[in-house]
């Protein structure tokens, strides 16, 4: 059943003539005023582009991070705003209230990774990294964090069904497990289209949900 609902979902986003992208007005809802970091996911076929709301975290100062394929791990590396986007942003007077700006993610930080994904460079700083890897984790993680968690189709309960090669699977139990006392101050946040939220999802014991789900539209409270 998993395999079959994957099929029509990977159909149906294939089918997507154009992106669609998360409204730049939606983030209040998904980023709150406590909102430390954002671990988002950078997108691939007909996924909903999280551009929009990565910039509108980066603009107001939220830590952000996107994952880098380390064998069968995901490494989250920070990522930053473009500088030179940024200076442009300065208001030229002092008398003048400086205008409403969104940052601009400053993409000679983004390379081409494994599936054609593209992910950050392996020499910016890294915020979450699964022991195993060995690698040395260089920005300190604040909370509360928000996860956005990709995935093919999702029920209302927050089940999820992901592409089949486990990669989100494993790092949310790594980051759950990491802070286990801290469950309420991190955010799981399924992001997709209204069309890949389904009656039911097939789950195993170890899956693990999540608490909410965004799309075009709006945000769905799953628990």
């Amino acid at each position: 059943m998993k395999n079959e609902l994957r099929r029509i979902m990977k159909r149906k986003l294939n089918e997507l003539s154009r992106g669609v992208y998360l409204p730049v007005g939606i983030e209040p809802s998904i980023l709150t005023t406590e909102t430390r970091t954002l671990f988002a996911f950078l997108s691939q076929d007909g996924e909903i582009d999280t551009i929009p709301l990565i910039e509108q975290a980066l603009s107001r100062g939220i830590a952000v991070a996107v994952p880098r394929t380390t064998g069968n791990a995901l490494v989250f590396h920070t990522i930053a705003a473009d500088a030179a986007d940024a200076a442009d942003a300065t208001p030229s007077s002092t008398h003048r209230p400086p205008a409403v700006h969104t940052a601009k993610i400053d993409t000679t930080q983004l390379v081409a990774g494994a599936y054609g994904i593209r992910e950050p460079k392996i020499d910016l700083p890294i915020i979450f990294a699964p022991e195993r890897t060995g690698l040395t984790e260089t920005v300190p993680l604040r909370l509360p964090l928000v996860v956005l968690v990709p995935g093919l189709a999702f029920s209302r309960a927050g089940a999820r069904l992901g592409r089949g090669k486990g990669y989100y699977d494993r790092f949310l139990r790594e980051l759950l497990v990491r802070y286990p006392e801290n469950r309420d101050h991190i955010t799981l946040v399924g992001t997709c289209h209204r069309f890949q939220i389904v009656s039911n999802v097939p789950t195993e014991a170890h899956d693990i949900g999540v608490d909410c789900l965004l799309t075009g539209d709006g945000c769905i409270l799953c628990r």
